[in-house]
């Protein structure tokens, strides 16, 4: 998504379009959104994109993309219906200044971290070892993410332009191998739920936590702001109509 006339930084393309690659071929469809949420031009050429699809079989993927002359965010979450037996995808990628500021990838069990299974802490754990030594460590945890964060995420504040590639080849694996693992395990499409308390807790948890918040705020204003974490970011799940028949 492009708005005419943008300056756009790249620098994280390779994962953004491995993203959108991956969900396409994982039978993630793309969902309109509504116009406020799907483009807005905030402060000091700021611009957000948002974009969001959903799983036939019970999932749906949101993701940020903010940019200007100096800034560039991926933020992608995707969040499974049966989230009792499968992992929230969680990330965030911030670019400033031409390097990586900080990073973030994990599967997530929104009855916290402890609840993951062991065949996915197992997955997580080869991810970990592959990836985690090409980056600098991110050091530790703020203490609202320590419920949720697995011991296998990757928590990185690169200190140089030369770990970018190495961020975007951990998302993208993190992403691949967690689509692969989600398979035929997604659920009943004609389920008439979407996610449980446990879910619900998750997202809320994340609204009131969100360390995105004065940045969108000073940028785009604190009331859009306030309605992009509440009404699209981590608004409880719904049913589109993909998944109604």
């Amino acid at each position: 998504m492009m708005i005419p006339g943008e300056t756009r930084l790249r620098c994280l393309g390779l994962a953004e379009e491995e993203m959108k690659r991956l969900l396409a071929t994982s039978a993630f469809e793309a969902r309109e959104l509504e116009e406020d949420f799907s483009e807005r031009v905030g402060r000091n050429g700021v611009r957000a994109a948002s974009l969001c699809w959903a799983h036939p079989e019970g999932a749906e993927g949101r993701c940020a993309l903010i940019y200007s002359e100096r800034i560039e965010i991926l933020n992608l979450m995707i969040f499974p219906w049966a989230s009792e037996r499968l992992p929230v995808f969680a990330s965030e990628l911030i670019l400033m200044g031409g390097r990586v500021q900080v990073a973030v990838v994990d599967w997530q069990m929104p009855e916290g971290a402890d609840a993951l299974s062991g065949a996915d802490a197992a997955e997580l754990a080869g991810l970990h070892g592959k990836w985690a030594g090409t980056l600098t460590p991110g050091g530790a945890l703020p203490g609202w993410a320590e419920r949720h964060f697995t011991p296998f995420c990757i928590y990185t504040r690169p200190r140089t332009e030369d770990e970018t590639r190495a961020v975007q080849g951990a998302f993208v694996e993190y992403l691949s191998r967690w689509l692969n693992r989600c398979r035929g395990r997604w659920g009943d499409k004609k389920m008439e739920w979407c996610g449980g308390p446990a879910l619900n807790d998750y997202l809320h948890h994340h609204v009131e936590n969100t360390p995105g918040r004065p940045f969108l705020s000073k940028v785009f204003g604190e009331a859009w702001a306030e309605r992009y974490f509440r009404e699209f970011m981590y608004a409880p799940l719904k049913r589109f109509e993909i998944m109604a028949s």
